[in-house]
């Protein structure tokens, strides 16, 4: 694997895992302030919350983007998707495995 590619990894899997765990902490929160509520948790009410963290997702992308020429940005985005996708993958299951 060359330098790039392997950059772009890490950069990725770095980005990634930050947003993946900003987005786990504010559903926690979100479901913690509905529990005490007495609500049910809803998904809807949190859409407004995290099309804020998709904008600063995508700004923090065009930002690597410029600060890091050199790293494939194909790889850039495996590694976002991969560090994001194995927290909420990991979470899904465990949700479903609850229900059962």
């Amino acid at each position: 694997m060359d330098q790039a590619k392997l950059l772009g990894l890490l950069i990725g899997a770095v980005i990634g895992a930050m947003y993946a765990a900003w987005q786990l902490r504010a559903l926690a929160r979100h479901e913690r302030m509905q529990r005490e509520q007495g609500q049910a948790p809803k998904v809807t009410s949190m859409i407004p919350g995290s099309m804020i963290r998709v904008a600063v997702l995508l700004i923090v992308l065009i930002g690597v983007q410029m600060l890091f020429p050199k790293a494939n940005l194909l790889w850039v985005a495996f590694g976002v998707g991969l560090a994001y996708g194995i927290p909420f993958l990991w979470r899904l299951w465990l949700m479903y495995s609850r229900r059962k």
